[in-house]
């Protein structure tokens, strides 16, 4: 008996000294600034810890790209990531076709039901019946505006108005956005504006360089309170409009005429997650944890955007509601062209014109951008 304690004494002590005694799971996130707070991570590993038993780690990289979720699931560095309806199943991502995903099964997610319909099981997420994400979030790219330095604008071309020069912080990372937003300016149709024969002419180059000269600073990732503070306008998600206010400035989004684009952003787990039970269990109750009216009113209140469930309307406020058109639920398919998938030759295109347009600036604005921002902390 002396020598069978003696052995399971130095077993359990060898297991400690590897780590493998109490060791927490890692659940590797990749996803947008703002998206997850440390409240919420920490109200996740405590629900985890009370439901399962399990110790979960969320470990959360914060992106600065889409381009970003391919090398992320095949290299293991993240088990979720996040990325707008346009990355699934695009030609140069490849995350259904190349297996990259775990397929969802909905079944093990409570609050599933709580998505809108319109977003359970969308084409983009779908391939041969199969589902492989979940919704999180959803917003347009719109002209974020300081209501006490000008009226609500009703036109992109507003950002062209010379008493604006120098006013204005604009993309320098998400310039494909911009550059559909400069072609509606120009009156291409919402159809054509993916194609890059359309889109890829003298007056849009022209006008995208006169822009990019003008705007104060270039936004990266997500524009910030820090990049927008003082200024007039910011083509944006609009997530910095919480924050902009706890300053002390008032700030709303402008839908205009032209039309806007848009995205939904959504969690996908990697196909690897299967293979760790422990894993797995995290990320399915991350994704139902993500679908909780909590976790939705977090969008609403901290981004400022558009949450992807139903049954969060009822927390939130009149003007929370009136301000989102969330008791309109054909609002956002009406006026929000969601981005398309675009091949290789399209994408090239655009980064071009977009390098054309910015080269003579890029660096000093980029400066600007972060001089303001680590000013602001």
């Amino acid at each position: 008996m002396k020598i069978l304690k003696t052995a399971l004494v130095a077993a359990i002590t060898s297991l400690m000294a590897t780590g493998s005694v109490l060791a927490a799971t890692d659940l590797k996130i990749n996803t947008w600034d703002g998206y997850i707070t440390p409240e919420l991570s920490d109200k996740f590993t405590a629900l985890m810890k009370e439901k399962h038993g399990i110790d979960v780690a969320v470990k959360i990289h914060n992106v600065a790209s889409q381009d970003e979720a391919r090398p992320a699931l095949l290299s293991g560095k993240a088990d979720i990531v996040t990325s707008p309806q346009n990355i699934p199943k695009d030609g140069r991502h490849r995350l259904i076709k190349d297996r990259l995903l775990l397929e969802i099964d909905p079944a093990k997610i409570e609050n599933f039901a709580k998505i809108m319909p319109a977003l359970q099981k969308p084409d983009y997420m779908v391939k041969k019946g199969k589902l492989y994400g979940i919704p999180l979030i959803r917003g347009p790219f719109a002209i974020m505006y300081n209501t006490s330095l000008m009226d609500k604008p009703d036109s992109w071309n507003v950002l062209w108005d010379p008493k604006y020069k120098g006013k204005i912080s604009i993309p320098g990372d998400v310039y494909d956005a911009l550059i559909y937003s400069v072609a509606l300016s120009e009156g291409v149709s919402r159809e054509d504006i993916f194609d890059i024969s359309k889109i890829d002419t003298p007056k849009i180059r022209a006008k995208l360089k006169t822009l990019a000269e003008n705007a104060d600073n270039y936004w990266s990732g997500v524009a910030t309170a820090g990049d927008a503070m003082g200024l007039a306008m910011a083509p944006s998600w609009g997530f910095a409009v919480p924050e902009l206010r706890n300053r002390g400035e008032n700030w709303k989004m402008a839908y205009v005429k032209e039309g806007v684009t848009g995205y939904v952003d959504n969690l996908f787990v990697g196909g690897h997650v299967a293979e760790d039970p422990e894993k797995l269990t995290a990320a399915y109750e991350w994704l139902n944890f993500s679908l909780s009216d909590e976790y939705q009113t977090h969008i609403v209140r901290y981004l400022a955007a558009t949450p992807v469930t139903t049954s969060v309307k009822d927390v939130l406020t009149p003007e929370e509601i009136s301000d989102l058109y969330l008791d309109d639920p054909d609002h956002f398919k009406k006026n929000i062209i969601l981005w398309q998938p675009v091949n290789k030759r399209v994408s090239d295109g655009m980064k071009a014109m977009w390098r054309s347009a910015s080269a003579s600036v890029v660096e000093k604005k980029l400066a600007a951008a972060e001089v303001r921002r680590n000013a602001m902390k």
